[in-house]
């Protein structure tokens, strides 16, 4: 079964991960597109590798406390975090409403439900009290969890690529992980 994950954002990014058996993934393809460049040449990330689901990452509700920590990380003001929420959700609804319309299975797991999957913990140790971000903790995981992951890649392509896991099942996901050697 191939999965293709999407993060929307300000670069939207697209990975396509085939699950070879349970437990072993095997990375196909990744990508970024500009959502201004879209309807100019760029078309949405459809169906170009034989993608069986399609996975959208989407924003969870936030809460007052969450807007204030996103300002407080540098994440911009109230009103401009506010914004990039709400545009998020209307391209990853855009997106949705496309590869339906196309005839394409989408599921839409939220952020927090990917990261969970993968076995992301907030406020992670490195060790001696230091903490790993998010980011870097997938960005740890995703090459232990799926055979042939490129050696350079980015968090939007990243975070799709946890979507991708996540449509192919959690606990294959999970095995993955935890069978892989570490380094």
């Amino acid at each position: 079964m191939r999965a293709r994950g999407i993060d929307p954002g300000a670069t939207i990014g697209w990975c396509d991960i085939e699950r070879e058996s349970a437990g072993v993934f095997r990375y196909i393809a990744h990508g970024t597109i500009e959502p201004r460049e879209i309807g100019r040449g760029q078309k949405m990330p459809i169906d170009d590798y034989g993608v069986d689901i399609h996975a959208i990452e989407t924003p969870e509700e936030m809460h007052a406390n969450d807007i204030r920590a996103g300002v407080a990380h540098g994440f911009g003001t109230v009103v401009s975090t506010i914004r990039n929420l709400l545009d998020t959700r209307a391209l990853a609804e855009r997106i949705a409403c496309s590869l339906v319309v196309a005839g394409a299975r989408v599921v839409e797991p939220t952020a927090a439900e990917c990261r969970r999957a993968l076995g992301v913990k907030f406020g992670a140790q490195r060790g001696k009290g230091v903490k790993l971000s998010v980011d870097q903790q997938i960005a740890q995981i995703i090459p232990l969890a799926v055979r042939g992951w490129p050696k350079r890649s980015n968090p939007h392509v990243r975070d799709a690529a946890a979507a991708a896991l996540w449509a192919l099942g959690a606990a294959d996901t999970a095995e993955a992980i935890a069978k892989a050697p570490r380094s």
